[in-house]
């Protein structure tokens, strides 16, 4: 899932180096790791969990940790779904967080 998340920071530099140099920008296909794709189909089971993917970017926001402790009750009954909020809970760095929060808060309930 790591190299996932990298995969796509480099597709957003490459997309803005595109605009920067006007040109059209290719599609990149990448595939969804297993683990996210089981959690966003925990948020599909009940979709009012949406409400609490917001804030999970922002270690330093007030309701980052209630709104995560909120998502991994819920999970009790969902392994993988509490292994990724699990690895969330326990990051202490900035960087890494928005990183997952951030993919964690692409749920498309579209899809």
């Amino acid at each position: 899932m790591i190299e996932y998340m990298k995969l796509q920071q480099a597709i957003k530099i490459y997309e803005m180096a595109c605009v920067v140099e006007k040109i059209e920008p290719k599609y990149v296909k990448t595939v969804l790791p297993s683990l996210l794709d089981s959690f966003y189909r925990f948020i599909k089971n009940d979709e009012r969990r949406m409400k609490f993917l917001s804030y999970l970017k922002d270690l330093d926001h007030p309701y980052h940790q209630s709104d995560l402790d909120e998502l991994i009750e819920d999970a009790n009954q969902d392994s993988r779904a509490r292994t990724v909020l699990n690895w969330l809970k326990r990051q202490q760095n900035e960087h890494k967080v928005f990183l997952l929060g951030s993919e964690l808060e692409k749920y498309d309930k579209n899809k």
